[in-house]
C-alpha cells in the first residue's frame, strides 16, 4: 500500500465513550477515522469515502444498521469490504442478526475497545513498507541482556 494512502475506517457509534475510544486508538495507529451516529449517515459515508473497514455498533437505537449493512453488502463496489459489528457479548440473537445482515465478524464491546487497532489491521492487512505488521505500541530495541543489568 502506498504510504501516502491513509487507511480509513468509518464507524457507526452512538455511545460517545465508545466513539472517542475507537477514534483515539485508531488515530494513534495512523488510521483516518470518521464516526457517524446515524445509520443513514453511516451508509452514505461508507459509499462516498470507500473506507478500508467499517465498524457497526449493534447497540444503536432501532435496527436501521441492519438495512445499512445489507445495502452495503449488495453494492458491487463495497460488497467485499470488511464490516465488523460490536455489541454486548451475551446477546447471541443480536450477533446472529448482525452476521445474517452481512457483518464479517461480531466482537464484544470490551474486545473492540481493547483491541480495535489490531482488529482493523487483521482485516486490512495493514503493514509497513517491508510487509511486516505495524507495531502500534512502544517497544524496546535494546538487547535483552542490557535491559536488566
Amino acid at each position: 500500500m502506498d504510504p501516502a494512502t491513509k487507511l480509513a475506517v468509518v464507524a457507526l457509534v452512538e455511545d460517545l465513550f465508545f466513539a472517542s475510544g475507537i477514534e483515539r486508538a485508531l488515530r494513534a495507529a495512523g488510521w483516518r477515522v470518521t464516526i457517524t451516529s446515524r445509520a443513514a449517515d453511516f451508509e452514505a459515508t461508507v459509499i462516498s469515502d470507500r473506507p478500508t473497514l467499517a465498524l457497526v455498533d449493534l447497540g444503536a437505537r432501532g435496527r436501521d444498521w441492519v438495512d445499512a449493512v445489507r445495502h452495503l453488502r449488495q453494492s458491487p463496489d463495497l460488497g467485499e469490504m470488511p464490516i465488523v459489528g460490536f455489541g454486548p457479548h451475551r446477546d447471541l440473537a443480536l450477533r446472529d442478526l448482525a452476521l445474517g445482515a452481512g457483518c464479517s465478524e461480531v466482537v464484544a464491546n470490551s474486545k473492540l475497545m481493547s483491541d480495535v487497532a489490531h482488529i482493523a489491521e487483521r482485516y486490512t492487512g495493514a503493514s509497513d513498507a517491508a510487509g511486516l505488521p505495524r507495531i502500534t505500541g512502544a517497544c524496546s530495541l535494546q538487547p535483552y541482556s542490557q535491559r536488566f543489568s
